[in-house]
């Protein structure tokens, strides 16, 4: 994994989601501050979950990963059926802006050595400080052929891999 990997995925998402004022790595932004969060709502958190290697020759790898997308908003008006409607269509926002990062990402190729974004899932978490947390996961496969730059001497391991989950 490299950081154009993230650098593609951010600036396709500061170019497609106008509604984000935030978008970075996910570094825990949310998790350690508190209500003085060093973020702008709504924000968008990348994070890499995981990547599985596999070996397709001495000086190549195969990775099928996980990239999530984490959607945060802080919510600030009602959505009550006794709520004025424009006040719903402010707190609901969030949903319009979930699914601007789907059509932004899916499908999406975010650099020539991996495969096209797909999404698989969405997942709400409940917190106890009012702001919105939608993480969206996009699996996508990767080529890492980084290590042809560099001489092997010592051949690599010999695995036998029947299925890729």
């Amino acid at each position: 994994m490299n950081k154009d990997f993230f650098l593609s995925v951010q600036t396709r998402l500061k170019d497609k989601v106008s509604e984000l004022k935030y978008i970075d790595e996910n570094w825990g932004q949310l998790d350690f501050y508190g209500e003085k969060a060093p973020v702008k709502y709504p924000a968008a958190l990348i994070d890499i979950g995981s990547i599985n290697w596999i070996n397709k020759s001495q000086k190549q790898q195969l990775g099928v990963g996980e990239l999530i997308v984490t959607l945060y908003d802080m919510k600030l008006t009602r959505t009550s059926n006794a709520a004025p409607s424009a006040q719903k269509e402010a707190a609901f926002s969030i949903y319009s802006t979930l699914r601007k990062i789907h059509l932004a990402l899916h499908g999406w190729v975010a650099e020539n050595t991996t495969g096209s974004l797909v999404r698989v899932s969405n997942k709400r978490a409940v917190r106890d400080d009012g702001i919105n947390e939608y993480a969206t996961v996009f699996k996508f496969q990767m080529i890492d052929d980084f290590v042809t730059l560099f001489e092997i001497t010592d051949p690599a391991p010999e695995f036998i891999i029947e299925d890729m989950p």
